[in-house]
């Protein structure tokens, strides 16, 4: 598979990330916020634990693919507000902007309706616990004729916005983000 760089749409499929697990305790002096761990809410930190790209030819690429050389990403959402970065083998991209909510089924399923630098998107999500799912819906793959979905699986780690904790099973980059980005398909021709 080639490997391209295209615009990602934010979204809460997309919606946020930073791999890591768990809440780190209160802070004990210095300048870092004190942690809230997670609760029913949807609004808090969260990190990516792992995404599935299906793609109508039949190929399926997530976490643990071979193309897959490394992942992480983190997403925040506020009351109205929505961001997300990621860095997938080591390319990394974020994008933000405002987020309205509507429930399809009350504390379980709705749909993100996110405007942000490239339109607006409405990416619909479940959520269990703290376990979040976002959905792309049906995207063009970049590919004539094949379209892709993606779902991108999170881990509540805070109610809070602030980077309390953030750990991760792959490399940082100290390179600037490309922004704009929303799904991690993007960057992937089947």
């Amino acid at each position: 598979m080639k490997r391209i760089i295209g615009p990602v749409a934010l979204s809460i499929a997309a919606m946020f990330a930073l791999v890591g697990f768990g809440c780190g305790g209160g802070g004990g002096g210095g300048d870092t916020p004190p942690v809230t761990p997670p609760s029913q809410s949807l609004q808090g930190t969260y990190s990516l634990v792992g995404f599935d790209l299906d793609y109508s030819n039949g190929t399926t690429i997530n976490e643990n693919s071979p193309v897959i050389t490394s992942w992480s990403g983190t997403m925040k959402i506020g009351t109205d507000t929505i961001s997300q970065s990621f860095v997938i083998n080591n390319t990394p991209f974020a994008a933000t902007g405002t987020a309205t909510i509507t429930w399809t089924t009350a504390g379980v399923a709705g749909i993100a309706h996110i405007t942000d630098q490239t339109g607006t998107h409405d990416v619909a999500f479940t959520i269990s616990g703290n376990n979040l799912t976002t959905y792309s819906g049906v995207m063009d793959s970049g590919t004539p004729g094949i379209t892709v979905e993606e779902y991108d699986h999170w881990n509540k780690i805070s109610d809070s916005l602030s980077p309390e904790r953030e750990g991760s099973v792959t490399e940082k980059s100290d390179e600037q983000a490309f922004t704009g980005k929303h799904w991690i398909a993007e960057l992937f021709v089947p």
